[in-house]
């Protein structure tokens, strides 16, 4: 307003750049140790423009890996904890950017069961039977069956393994 009391204006164009959307996926952030999680930070069709930083920290924001791809894998510690995934994506065009961030919890693997003959382990008189001790959940064996015990005809590798539901590995 001038002394006269006349008012005056002045006007610009205002416009407002998008920033990208920074998510963070994956198909879970609970794993094993020693497991690979692939974390995916792309959205859509990729860009010159659209830049990813992700920065994975441990106890005492310990830095324990970066990268600038849009997906990335991280490869579990064989400690256990919970470990911060910080992802950024910035438009270069316009500078404007976006910040995710998720937390993995990495847990211990269960001891491995153990297999013992249930019965004679003589192959002339199949089946030869084998059963699993020391586990929770469901075991699955190298021929297929699942259960607690499994029936062998022939001779070879018996393998068994389970998924404890309790820690999710």
């Amino acid at each position: 307003i001038n002394d006269d009391y006349c008012q005056r204006e002045a006007s610009t164009n205002v416009s407002f750049l998008n920033a990208p959307t920074a998510t963070i996926y994956a198909d879970n952030f609970n794993c094993c140790a020693g497991d690979e999680l692939t974390l995916y930070g792309q959205q859509g069709p990729s860009s010159n423009t659209i830049t990813y930083s992700w920065v994975i920290t441990g106890a005492n924001n310990n830095v324990l890996q970066t990268s600038t791809e849009p997906n990335i894998t991280f490869t579990a510690p064989q400690g256990t904890g919970t470990y911060t995934v910080t992802l950024t994506v910035t438009d270069q065009s316009s500078t404007c950017s976006s910040t995710a961030t998720e937390t993995v919890t990495v847990n211990a693997k269960p001891a491995a069961p153990t297999i013992a003959f249930s019965g004679s382990p003589c192959i002339s008189e199949p089946p030869v039977r084998l059963a699993a001790t020391g586990f929770t959940g469901e075991m699955h064996w190298s021929n297929g069956s699942t259960g607690a015990t499994a029936d062998y005809y022939t001779h070879g590798m018996a393998e068994a393994y389970y998924y404890d539901p309790a820690i999710g590995c």
